[in-house]
């Protein structure tokens, strides 16, 4: 089974070729259901919780739909998942995929469909699972909430059409987000929410968050890997107080992950390996790319779905 999102950053540039490749040789028998937005992708997985494979060829956004139906569906089995670089960022493929070209992912589907196993890796990597007050679940590979969700949002509703969903401004709206930040404007745009947060049994209260992060993936945007933490747990979990000491000369360190003797908790750094992150603040959160809204009288509940048998190139 086939996901394609003809509307995804890649796929829109060459959908005729995309159609016309799963169209030959062994992934000709293939049922292809093209979908756009999380609607169509919840109706489209919803026909084939049977799927064996399921093949999802989109950007981070579709990942995510694709992502939660299956966790909605509360199966006891779930298919394998396929990904391939077929949207604009690309971050949760970037990670579990060395392959940067469609074509050659699509050229090892193909492969693998004719028989040959060898051809597609497999990966064992869990989602995030987040449980909201009043809400349904979602599930996704990235959550991000303070200063960069928040200004996130407010790029998009300032300088882009309200509702468009793309993701392919990210990298742009978090450097915008920082050039704020560095000219005192953050307080004004609320890009700093009040947190309390509980990690595996850590409490802490913060008047002021510059970044809150939650992922099974080790690598993120622009190649950042912004985790160090230790511990037994698949979320990598890092967290940043506004105002933190160093703050901008630290930015390369926190980037990669390295800590050295600057990024400890005195100085209003945190990273952990949990199993339970549990979020109380109001304001914006991105999961994927997707914005939401959090509201501080009840607390966002972030824990890993099952391990999830990941398919790559």
């Amino acid at each position: 089974m086939v996901l394609l999102n003809p509307q995804a950053g890649t796929v829109r540039r060459r959908t005729d070729r995309v159609r016309a490749a799963l169209g030959r040789g062994a992934l000709a028998g293939a049922r292809v259901r093209e979908v756009v937005g999380p609607e169509e992708v919840t109706a489209a997985v919803a026909e084939h919780l049977d799927a064996g494979l399921l093949a999802v060829l989109g950007g981070d956004g579709t990942l995510q739909a694709t992502l939660t139906a299956l966790e909605r569906a509360e199966l006891e089995v779930w298919p394998e998942l396929f990904v391939a670089p077929a949207g604009r960022t690309n971050m949760s493929v970037g990670d579990l995929s060395p392959v940067r070209s469609l074509h050659r992912a699509l050229q090892a589907l193909e492969r693998w469909a004719s028989g040959d196993d060898q051809a597609l890796r497999r990966v064992l990597r869990p989602a995030v699972r987040v449980a909201a007050p009043g809400a349904q679940v979602r599930a996704g590979m990235f959550f991000g909430a303070g200063a960069v969700s928040a200004g996130v949002a407010f790029f998009r509703e300032r300088l882009y059409e309200k509702g468009t969903g793309s993701t392919g401004t990210s990298s742009l709206a978090v450097a915008w987000t920082l050039w704020q930040m560095a000219c005192g404007r953050g307080e004004e745009m609320g890009l700093f929410p009040p947190m309390r947060w509980r990690v595996d049994g850590r409490v802490h209260h913060f008047p002021a968050t510059a970044a809150c992060l939650v992922s099974t993936l080790g690598r993120l945007i622009l190649g950042t890997r912004p985790f160090w933490g230790e511990g037994e747990g698949p979320l990598r979990f890092t967290f940043v107080e506004h105002g933190a000491r160093g703050f901008w000369r630290n930015i390369p360190r926190f980037a990669v992950g390295r800590p050295g003797r600057r990024l400890t908790e005195e100085n209003g750094y945190f990273s952990y390996r949990a199993g339970r992150v549990e979020l109380a603040f109001s304001g914006p959160w991105v999961l994927d790319g997707e914005i939401y809204t959090a509201d501080a009288d009840g607390a966002l509940v972030l824990t890993p779905t099952r391990n999830i048998t990941w398919r790559v190139a």
